[in-house]
């Protein structure tokens, strides 16, 4: 059964491997599912070579489970599950396009008074099950979706005397910025990240501090 789909794609790069891999950018199943390619190198951000733990999987109906099961590995910084660059059939790749665009983010929204106080709320929720022996003084693995309120709760935590605490979530923001550079977080875990143009500033500028502290896996 030919099971493709895309006749063409455009994928974005912000690195290309000694073997012709592409650093993401792009998701596997794109490149999987195409006939030809075109790759858009982005020459303006860093290489995140190294920054992916990529699960190339198999295709419908033969598909298998992630077999994900911690935010990190056994080793001294990363867990790699699979690898950090996806292989490409170098045949199918009809052009190659450089970039230099920064990402295209606007401005976060200022945490008003509602997201402070659902922040606040949690917060102490989380030193109370602390202070009562249910939850570690590093806390555990922690979700916080995306959007002004979950800025706002991270951002709170930043500001807390939590220390050593995991994340394992689908986007970063700019407060984990924040959260990093003041020591409080291990290891983050996620799909993306999500920062104002500020916060990508920053993150580049600061690009050796994070690296070791980030791990970004299939969407």
């Amino acid at each position: 059964m030919d099971t493709k789909k895309l006749d063409i794609v455009v994928v974005e790069a912000t690195a290309i491997t000694e073997e012709g891999f592409i650093v993401p950018g792009a998701t596997p199943e794109l490149i999987q599912m195409a006939d030809k390619i075109i790759v858009e190198v982005n020459t303006r951000i860093s290489s995140f070579e190294g920054l992916h733990d990529l699960n190339i999987m198999d295709l419908p109906p033969r598909r298998k489970p992630y077999l994900i099961i911690s935010a990190r590995s056994s080793s001294a910084h990363k867990q790699k599950h699979t690898q950090s660059a996806i292989p490409i059939d170098t045949d199918k790749i009809i052009a190659l396009v450089e970039s230099n665009r920064p990402d295209n983010t606007g401005p976060n929204h200022s945490a008003d008074a509602t997201a402070n106080a659902i922040a606040g709320h949690l917060i102490e929720f989380l030193e109370h099950e602390v202070k009562n022996g249910r939850l570690p003084a590093k806390l555990l693995p922690l979700q916080s979706g995306i959007g002004t309120i979950a800025n706002a709760i991270i951002g709170g935590l930043a500001r807390e005397s939590f220390e050593g605490v995991t994340v394992r979530t689908e986007v970063l923001q700019d407060t984990f910025l924040e959260f990093s550079e003041l020591g409080k977080l291990k290891f983050a875990s996620a799909t993306s990240v999500r920062f104002s143009p500020d916060g990508f500033d920053r993150f580049y500028a600061n690009w050796a501090s994070y690296h070791d502290k980030l791990l970004l896996r299939s969407q």
